[in-house]
């Protein structure tokens, strides 16, 4: 059973769910943080293995990645060790290289419009990205770097849920329509 239906919504944010197909706008931030600096994110409450682990994880919209990926930081927010999940023929390629993915099954987003109502987005699946750590020997010493991957809400997301895109530079304003 999928993740977004097992949820008991009343209380759920201060907005109710709505799954009545009327036109909703869920708006990002704009990252100003030197790692991410011009990044579009989502504020958004990801619930997994049908609710038993759930919180807020904060999503980069990646219209170049193919696939709704969780990076290894929020799963273990969410309580969930990547390890334990099963491991993914597939590894997840981007800017930090490659690494090893997993697969949840059945997970659910939720997004927040601007009326503050909230909506559930269900996926069958999305991979988890293993932090990748880089080694390397400098003057004898052994230093390990590791790239936190972020959580991605990717093409697969944006068609499956037929989700439109809007992007206004300049004037700093980046949603998500929903119909």
């Amino acid at each position: 059973m999928n993740s977004c239906l097992k949820i008991n919504w009343s209380g759920f944010y201060s907005g109710q769910f709505y799954g009545d197909g009327i036109l909703r706008k869920f708006p990002a931030v704009i990252s100003k943080d030197h790692e991410h600096h011009g990044a579009f994110f989502f504020s958004a409450h990801m619930i997994l293995d049908e609710g038993r682990h759930s919180g807020p994880v904060n999503m980069l919209l990646d219209t170049g990645a193919s696939q709704t990926i969780i990076g290894e930081d929020d799963l273990t927010k969410l309580g969930v060790d990547i390890t334990s999940l099963p491991r993914s023929p597939h590894p997840i390629a981007g800017w930090g290289g490659m690494t090893e993915s997993f697969i949840i099954e059945k997970p659910c987003v939720i997004l927040i419009d601007e009326e503050k109502k909230s909506e559930a987005f269900a996926l069958d699946e999305i991979l988890c990205g293993r932090n990748p750590r880089h080694t390397r020997t400098k003057s004898g010493q052994k230093h390990v770097r590791t790239v936190s991957i972020p959580s991605v809400i990717g093409r697969d997301f944006l068609r499956v849920h037929n989700l439109i895109v809007h992007i206004d530079i300049r004037n700093e304003d980046v949603y998500l329509f929903s119909t």
